[in-house]
């Protein structure tokens, strides 16, 4: 496989990839990333800009001009951009250790009529590791019960995204969910043969920072604040489908004005415990060896 120009600044060091998911907390670990001493320990963290902090995206921005460049290799001005906002990625690197978290890398959350989650992940992970290059190490991915991950999910999107569909057209065909997170799980494995894969269940692995010291090697970790990018309540939702044709729509200002209230419901009770028994059931498909210290716990109406 042909590799970026990224991948190859990338040549002497151990790449260490968090995927996300979506919804599981990767705002916060994030946050943790950016506001931790790690160049004094030799680790480079990459992370995308929050709402809370904005700054350069040159991670995301040279990620999807190098899949243009792929499909149409001759577009100049792409690789001269590309190549700039990789230039500050190169001079940002510190050290021989660098975390890369990013869920976008997964691609979009689940297709327009809500049947899959991360339908076209192999694409996706494949120009990941295209992009990133042979050094990448570990992969990490954090995964959620079914029923509050496309809960959450669907909240987001009809905030942030464009085009997303009325709930009902969604309802029925997410509690028929044909792929799943094991199918997510092969997806990396096709992407990256070889590598080691830990999958950690949220909330319960997250506790106590596990997760960022196995990401930085850090037993101490800057304070994790939760809910930095809380759900939007079921009226925030409602305005936002109602409005987002607007001029002066702003998603981040729903977001700050309609994160208290009711939360959405989108399964039955009688759903949701099929989806919870779905997702014990595909956790159990998991290789043991991959899976970091699973627990059978729900997370119960929380999104």
């Amino acid at each position: 496989m042909k590799v970026s120009i990224f991948a190859r600044s990338l040549c002497d060091c151990d790449v260490i990839l968090h995927l996300g998911a979506h919804r599981t907390g990767t705002t916060s670990l994030q946050f943790q990333l950016d506001n931790a001493a790690l160049p004094h320990v030799g680790v480079s963290a990459f992370t995308p800009p929050r709402t809370d902090k904005r700054k350069n995206d040159g991670l995301r921005s040279a990620f999807a001009d190098f899949q243009r460049l792929r499909k149409n290799p001759l577009r100049a001005f792409v690789r001269l951009r590309m190549h700039r906002n990789i230039k500050r990625l190169m001079l940002a690197r510190t050290s021989k250790r660098v975390v890369v978290s990013d869920e976008m890398f997964l691609g979009p959350i689940f297709g327009e009529d809500g049947t899959s989650i991360y339908p076209e992940a192999e694409k996706w992970l494949t120009d990941c590791a295209a992009f990133l290059g042979p050094s990448v190490s570990e992969i990490h991915l954090v995964v959620r019960s079914y029923a509050d991950f496309l809960t959450s999910a669907y909240a987001m999107r009809a905030v942030y995204a464009k085009g997303v569909g009325d709930l009902r057209i969604y309802q029925k065909e997410l509690v028929r969910c044909q792929r799943g997170w094991p199918e997510v799980v092969a997806d990396i494995r096709a992407a990256f043969p070889g590598r080691s894969i830990r999958v950690w269940v949220f909330p319960d692995n997250l506790k106590e920072n596990r997760l960022f010291e196995a990401l930085t090697g850090l037993s101490e970790a800057p304070q994790r604040p939760t809910h930095l990018n809380a759900s939007v309540s079921a009226a925030g939702i409602a305005h936002a489908l109602a409005h987002k044709s607007d001029s002066g729509y702003d998603p981040d200002d729903v977001l700050a004005k309609f994160q208290d209230g009711a939360r959405l419901r989108v399964f039955t009770d009688e759903q949701r415990a099929t989806l919870d028994k779905r997702f014990l059931a595909d956790l159990a498909l998991l290789p043991r060896d991959i899976v970091s210290d699973t627990s059978s716990t729900l997370i119960g109406e929380s999104t």
